[in-house]
């Protein structure tokens, strides 16, 4: 089943028909796959909750992503569509992530002396605060920062980050456990 470029420019020939031109080498099919791809993926990564300017570079890193292991591609296992979609996903989580930790590294060491503070550490008690919350993944500091210090709600938290409300309320939860229970801090009120 060839598929001609005259045949592939119209609207109704399916992203899955110009996979084997594609892989044959055909660099005018290659172009139109590209373009039916990126005009998917400009689509869907609307969907998530992004800043706009994050758009292009995430459809570009997905795209980089796809046409690499397009020929991989089965499609008695789903559609085309639904294959681009787990190819964002996880570019998305990666990106997400990827936030996390510039946000994290760009903290000053004054703000997480003054979280310490702002969550009920007395000044003698802070260094011990601050060594418990320091052995603390880098993801739930990120979170008790966020809530404690930037005052941001876990909607909002949530809205920032690849979870949801109830996870990011369970996080910080199992977060303060851990400082509750750290040796070095058994004695504050937290």
């Amino acid at each position: 089943m060839g598929v001609e470029v005259s045949d592939a420019a119209s609207v109704d020939v399916d992203t899955e028909q110009l996979i084997p031109g594609y892989l044959s080498g055909d660099g005018q099919i290659g172009d139109l796959l590209a373009g039916k791809v990126r005009e998917a993926l400009n689509r869907i990564v609307r969907r998530y909750n992004l800043k706009p300017q994050d758009y292009e570079e995430i459809v570009q890193e997905t795209m980089l992503q796809v046409f690499a292991r397009i020929p991989e591609f089965d499609q008695s296992r789903g559609s085309f569509e639904s294959w681009l979609v787990g190819f964002l996903a996880n570019t998305v989580r990666t990106h997400r992530r990827r936030e996390v930790r510039v946000r994290i590294a760009d903290i000053p060491v004054d703000e997480v002396q003054s979280l310490s503070y702002e969550m009920g550490a007395l000044a003698g008690e802070r260094e011990a605060l601050k060594a418990a919350i320091d052995t603390l993944d880098v993801l739930d500091r990120e979170l008790l920062h966020m809530r404690y210090s930037l005052g941001m709600s876990s909607e909002e938290i949530a809205a920032n980050s690849d979870m949801n409300a109830p996870q990011v309320r369970k996080r910080i939860s199992r977060a303060m456990e851990r400082l509750r229970c750290h040796p070095s801090i058994q004695g504050l009120i937290l």
